[in-house]
C-alpha cells in the first residue's frame, strides 16, 4: 500500500523536518477538537452515556484535554523548531 514519506512535500518544495512537524499535526487537529466544542453541535460539556435518560456529563475534562494538548504543541514547536526548507 501507500506510504507516507514526505515524497509529496517534497515535489511541493516545503519540507518541515524533526517534531516541529508532527507538533504541528497535532495543534491543528486540537485546534479542531477545541472548535468543534465551542460550536453548538457539541459544546464543553459531553454526555457520558448515550442514554436520553441519563444527563451526566463529563463535566468539561474531554474540553480541557483538547486545551492543554493544543499548549503541549505549541510548546514543542516551539522547543523543538525544526528546519523549514524550501
Amino acid at each position: 500500500g501507500a506510504r507516507f514519506n514526505g515524497d509529496a512535500m517534497q515535489r511541493a518544495g516545503v519540507r518541515v523536518d524533526g517534531l516541529a512537524s508532527y507538533a504541528m499535526l497535532s495543534a491543528l487537529v486540537c485546534g479542531a477538537a477545541i472548535g468543534f466544542h465551542l460550536s453548538p453541535w457539541l459544546g464543553r460539556n459531553i454526555p457520558v452515556s448515550l442514554d436520553p435518560a441519563s444527563t451526566a456529563t463529563d463535566g468539561g475534562q474531554l474540553f480541557m484535554l483538547s486545551i492543554l494538548m493544543l499548549v503541549a504543541s505549541l510548546l514543542v514547536m516551539v522547543v523543538h523548531p525544526g528546519r523549514i526548507r524550501g
